[in-house]
């Protein structure tokens, strides 16, 4: 029998303000409830107001999602009790949303995503459990920090369109590039500033959903792509052996490998909406309205990386890395070659910077653009160039005060390379032979060893000329 796999998606994104939702605490991290106020602890008399920064991010982000903005914001209250929510409600948007009926374009497939709604909403507490709070035993309790409640987040939630754990993680992946494409968040999962909740059903119909199940507890993409994995797999056992699925939340154990049911699950009547009383509705500024996206579709994106036709495998993280994207663009749009700027910039210096623990950082642009000129203008090669970026990390130094202190110096003029060279021919008699024989393959050995004689000071393309030339002389 086929199986049919239906999945969607309720993400929240963090949007990167100063200050919270509805007060003016910061939203940066700190100790345990040091940003807090009346307003965000929920305070009787305590009167929110919203936060129009909040508004130009969620905004931004609802038209990268080809959405119909309503220009009318209504703020409603959520009512469900738990300790992290001080007030016993959360204040958010339900109807209408910020944002309806829009999509979202995977970056390497092209599919298309269809998204039901985008609406912002304030975030709860932090709740400590005993592994996070150092006690154990008798002594263990649960800790709310306050720091987060209240901080801004973008809900997006989509249509049921993907159908299996890899296009999931790439419909997360292309949505955590394009808010950081756009600035609007940082969108960690492992800080919680982007928290994703799964709905899944199988079913033996294609146009037929089946008994919906959420899944909650995942911080990364690997555990959703194994959540979904081993869901899909119980609910077709489910449906093989007659057993009831219901409809339910449900969270992931890692440690076990299995969804563990959590309660059965609430309908938008359980949290009991209704307007939000201190916020009247209120009518988008022009201001925001008028803010567009500088991105919307990453695949796009994703064609113009394969076009620099570089090793496929770093195609996609370029894509979804928007600080290397803008770093590789900008060089290349200085006339670096698409597969030098990816070799040197990524490969090299990203690569030797994380060896020492270092993070890539904007000089690191123009490391690149001071290297590639050296090579054009035939000064080093590619073998000196590492030397110098190598060095140059090693020593906390620029790499011009590198290539001045060591490798500039007097320049070698051709004459001398070929007495150099005649040299090392002079030195290895039989290989030279052997050579001449036709054993091409000793090039490499005399090319070494002329290398050698000059120290790595003079390029390599040079001595391979030259050594040929003089070769063809014996």
């Amino acid at each position: 029998m086929k199986y049919y796999v239906h999945i969607g998606f309720e993400v929240h994104i963090r949007l990167d303000t100063k200050t919270k939702m509805f007060c003016s605490c910061s939203t940066e991290e700190g100790e345990p409830n040091t940003h807090i106020c009346p307003v965000c602890l929920g305070y009787p008399g305590a009167l929110p107001v919203p936060n129009k920064e909040a508004f130009k991010y969620a905004i931004k982000m609802a038209k990268a999602l080809n959405g119909k903005i309503n220009e009318t914001v209504v703020f409603a209250r959520k009512n469900y009790f738990y300790p992290d929510l001080p007030k016993g409600y959360q204040i958010t948007q339900h109807e209408p949303p910020l944002m309806e009926d829009g999509y979202l374009v995977l970056a390497e497939s092209g599919k298309k995503i269809r998204i039901i709604r985008l609406h912002v909403e304030e975030d709860a507490a932090k709740t400590l459990y005993d592994s996070e709070t150092g006690r154990q035993g008798e002594n263990a309790f649960l800790m709310v920090d306050y720091n987060r409640s209240g901080v801004p987040l973008a809900e997006i939630v989509s249509y049921p369109d993907i159908h299996d754990p890899d296009e999931g993680v790439e419909y997360l992946k292309t949505l955590q590039a394009l808010a950081r494409y756009l600035g609007v968040s940082k969108a960690n999962m492992e800080k919680g500033e982007m928290r994703a909740d799964v709905n899944i059903s199988v079913s033996t119909e294609p146009d037929r959903l089946g008994t919906k199940v959420e899944i909650k507890n995942m911080n990364s993409f690997k555990a959703i792509h194994d959540a979904l994995e081993y869901e899909i797999q119980r609910q077709i056992k489910a449906i093989e052996t007659g057993e009831p699925i219901y409809q339910e939340t449900r969270m992931w154990d890692e440690s076990t490998g299995k969804t563990l049911v959590m309660r059965r699950k609430e309908t938008s009547d359980d949290y009991r909406y209704f307007p939000e009383p201190d916020i009247p509705p209120f009518k988008l500024s022009k201001e925001v309205l008028e803010i567009e996206p500088e991105y919307t579709n990453l695949h796009d994106l994703y064609k113009e990386v394969k076009s620099w036709n570089i090793d496929e495998k770093k195609v996609g993280f370029i894509v979804y890395s928007p600080d290397i994207y803008k770093a590789l663009k900008y060089m290349i749009q200085k006339g670096v070659s698409p597969k030098f700027a990816v070799s040197m910039y990524l490969d090299e210096i990203k690569g030797q910077l994380e060896k020492v623990g270092q993070q890539i950082e904007e000089k690191h642009k123009d490391w690149t653009l001071y290297i590639y000129k050296l090579i054009e203008e035939g000064k080093i090669d590619n073998s000196i160039a590492k030397k110098i970026i190598r060095k140059a990390i090693t020593h906390s130094k620029e790499p011009k005060d590198i290539y001045e202190a060591e490798f500039s110096g007097p320049g070698v003029s051709e004459d001398d390379i070929r007495k150099t060279i005649k040299g090392v021919l002079a030195q290895n008699p039989d290989i030279v032979k052997k050579y001449k024989d036709g054993k091409k393959s000793v090039f490499g050995f005399l090319m070494g060893q002329c290398m050698k004689a000059f120290g790595g000071k003079v390029p390599a393309a040079t001595v391979k000329k030259l050594l040929g030339e003089e070769l063809e002389r014996v």
